[in-house]
């Protein structure tokens, strides 16, 4: 019988434990806590490690693993019930809810700076010296990357502002590649390899942070600022399209 997974901020978890203060000596139990790599398998094992070595600390008697994740390994893991827990997008969790029954159990809150928000959402970008791009009328015959087609704010965001504009992107397009991780998408756009890309929310400016890119080398279109509570953070967003709390706006 498939297991009961639960997607959710994992510091709810420990709540459906007996919690100790002290390290487990004798593990009885392993949980393998799937995690979607939207930057890669190393960059999210090395994410939430230390949160795993937490759980193993004050968890008593269990054990926990990190499964880092493709777009395209998810629902097989979850089919072989290879998982205890999943943390997934929004769209990933509608498809594994709606075909194999899985739990929701909290909302993450994602850190951006010095706060953290339940915002989410997409942005799409060139090198900013392609004048020849401004708007959505010059995306006609370009080349766009993304993640995977599966990507709630790396790519079904977009697709639905296309829709929109009655865009479809099979035509549209010269040509839509899909690279299963956001930094490779953003180096292809950098490297010219293709002259539009879409990530989601926060993914610049945290690449930024971490010395691999300028955002200043880059044009961002269709996008306005978020504004939460009084501070207007470095957040860039397609339209006004994100999700608050779990939840699609109106």
């Amino acid at each position: 019988m498939m297991k009961n997974l639960r997607l959710g901020f994992l510091f709810f978890i420990i709540l459906n434990f007996t919690l100790s203060g002290f390290p487990a000596n004798e593990y009885k139990k392993i949980y393998r806590i799937g995690v979607l790599a939207e930057r890669g398998k190393q960059n999210c094992f090395k994410r939430w490690k230390h949160t795993a070595r937490y759980l193993d600390y004050h968890v008593h008697g269990v054990a926990f693993d990190i499964v880092p994740l493709e777009y395209d390994e998810v629902a097989n893991q979850v089919s072989l019930s290879n998982l205890d827990f999943l943390i997934v997008d929004p769209a990933l969790f509608v498809y594994l809810e709606n075909k194999f029954g899985i739990e929701n159990l909290a909302t993450l809150k994602n850190r951006v700076g010095s706060i953290t928000t339940t915002y989410l959402g997409s942005v799409v970008f060139s090198k900013r010296d392609r004048k020849d791009i401004k708007d959505i009328d010059d995306f006609r015959d370009k080349k766009i990357v993304a993640i995977s087609d599966k990507s709630f704010s790396g790519w079904l965001i977009f697709l639905s502002e296309l829709r929109n504009h009655i865009i479809n992107p099979n035509n549209y397009f010269a040509k839509v590649g899909f690279l299963e991780i956001y930094d490779s998408v953003v180096y292809a756009v950098n490297s010219g390899e293709f002259d539009l890309g879409v990530v989601r929310t926060d993914t610049l400016e945290k690449m930024e942070s971490e010395g691999k890119i300028l955002k200043d080398d880059l044009r961002f279109l269709m996008y306005e600022e978020i504004k939460i509570t009084e501070t207007i953070i470095s957040l860039l967003c397609l339209v006004q399209i994100f999700i608050r709390n779990g939840y699609l706006p109106n």
